[in-house]
């Protein structure tokens, strides 16, 4: 089983850049790297919408609905 390999925000961050700046593209730069295209694509939307700030590792559990359950 593979595990899941985790990349820095700096890393990140140079990936999105290159595509923005440079206007590299996505497929091209994740053959360069290594690295899936999907992948790219996604830290490329989140940094659109969230800016450098969504790149950043999130701790602890994640929320995926706002809506509370109290029993």
């Amino acid at each position: 089983m593979n595990k899941k390999k985790k990349h820095s925000f700096e890393f990140k961050l140079s990936c999105v850049k290159q595509m923005d700046e440079d206007y590299r593209s996505g497929k091209s730069l994740g053959r360069e790297l290594g690295i899936t295209y999907s992948l790219l694509d996604t830290w490329y939307r989140i940094y659109k919408y969230h800016g450098s700030a969504g790149l950043l590792p999130k701790k602890g559990k994640r929320i995926f609905s706002p809506i509370a359950v109290s029993c």
